[in-house]
């Protein structure tokens, strides 16, 4: 069975460019705020939530979606590497992973298996594509 993933993201560019990578190797399904995710609550349970620009409160976004999909990972796309103190707030907050905007679908996929896998996923341009935080 095909892994699920939603992605939250209000920039069309980027929605697009995800679907384009992973409609082929996922079932795929986006929306453009967190507001949304209850339409998807009893026909499209995730696996993976990818969590892009939002406007509410990152921490409040995510004990939402823990609450919605509550076995799902949650996994934050980020433009900027994010410093070692956000890192460990987004830990707590109940983040699961992060991968960089830029990623290739070879990237994205060892990203996402490595996250089903091993539990926690995180990239820093400094230290190599994949390592454990934790």
């Amino acid at each position: 069975m095909r892994l699920k993933i939603i992605v939250i993201e209000k920039k069309r560019i980027i929605v697009d460019t995800l679907r384009n990578t992973l409609k082929k190797h996922y079932a795929f399904r986006s929306i453009s705020n967190i507001e949304e995710i209850s339409k998807f609550t009893d026909s499209f349970q995730p696996d993976i939530v990818i969590l892009g620009e939002i406007t509410m409160v990152l921490k409040d976004a995510i004990k939402y979606i823990r609450r919605v999909f509550p076995n799902s990972k949650i996994i934050l796309l980020y433009r900027d590497e994010p410093s070692k103190e956000r890192i460990l707030e987004n830990i707590i907050a109940g983040i699961d992973g992060y991968i960089p905007s830029g990623w290739g679908i070879k990237e994205i996929k060892k990203g996402l298996e490595y996250l089903l896998k091993e539990g926690i996923l995180y990239y820093s341009g400094k230290t190599g594509p994949l390592f454990r935080l934790i």
